[in-house]
């Protein structure tokens, strides 16, 4: 398969406040007027829970505020919310305030839930400044603006742009292997994967099978397996499209658990920009 060269994404910690200082440490459609349970996006809508009740209230009452807090603050709030407890959950489904609260952090979903997905894992005293340096390195001017309701080659272009800044984390030499990195570069390119030729179908088939029977008895948690789920979610969706948001949460555990923080910072970065580039 003849691919472009995809060219890497850059993040300049330069651009990064010298505050930040971490060297030391870390849709279901809406129905009516009613918040949704945490749930798997796929899961169904139900009457709100006392727990969705008391998110509405912290809801209204941060939209009601004037002026607004910094969306660094929201972040770290919502960093704090039983949800990200879950280690499951955390990755394949979705906070009660999402995607309702995302434009006070000033970020589309997918991206929200990674930053608070990664704000979660580190000590709370750390949060603030991460959340502070990664609104820094953005451009004033950048939205998020992707909902994650694409079409269907869209959304597998970019979260087969994602996976690619993870592929060396699954730490599996058969999705390292130069034929799967070509249908990662071509899928993140818009290729048609479906016009792949039969005899490298049938050889990409057997090594999935064989990678999904191992992630699949991994516990959720560890990096390998969430790169490793990430990649396969893009060449072999579990559903008739891509779960883009789990992709990416997927991803950002991964770097999370993998790297320190600058690096960390710098993926986040590479994903929103991703994302932005990409026009929603």
């Amino acid at each position: 398969m003849s691919m472009a060269e995809v060219r890497p994404f850059e993040c300049n910690l330069r651009d990064v406040p010298a505050a930040y200082a971490l060297s030391n440490g870390t849709t279901p459609a809406k129905g009516a007027d009613l918040p949704r349970r945490l749930e798997s996006p796929r899961g169904r809508q139900s009457l709100p829970t006392v727990g969705e009740t008391l998110f509405v209230t912290r809801r209204a009452e941060w939209y009601s505020e004037e002026p607004r807090r910094p969306p660094a603050e929201y972040a770290c709030r919502l960093a704090g919310d039983r949800f990200w407890r879950d280690g499951r959950l955390s990755l394949i489904g979705t906070h009660p305030d999402f995607p309702d609260i995302a434009d006070l952090i000033e970020l589309g979903e997918e991206v929200a839930h990674a930053l608070v997905l990664v704000l979660s894992r580190l000590p709370k005293r750390q949060r603030r400044a991460f959340a502070d340096a990664f609104y820094a390195g953005r451009p004033r001017s950048r939205s998020s603006p992707w909902n994650g309701h694409g079409a269907p080659g869209d959304l597998r272009a970019l979260a087969a742009r994602v996976a690619l800044l993870v592929v060396e984390l699954a730490d599996r030499p058969e999705l390292a292997s130069e034929r799967i990195v070509d249908l990662l570069v071509g899928a993140a390119q818009g290729d048609d994967l479906t016009r792949t030729p039969e005899p490298a179908v049938a050889e990409f088939r057997r090594t999935i099978a064989g990678i999904r029977f191992d992630v699949d008895a991994d516990d959720p948690a560890d990096p390998r397996a969430a790169a490793a789920t990430a990649i396969l979610e893009v060449l072999d969706p579990s559903s008739e499209v891509v779960a883009l948001q789990e992709v990416v949460a997927r991803a950002a555990l991964a770097a999370f658990e993998s790297w320190g923080p600058p690096r960390v910072l710098a993926f986040l970065l590479d994903v929103d920009r991703a994302v932005a580039d990409s026009g929603g």
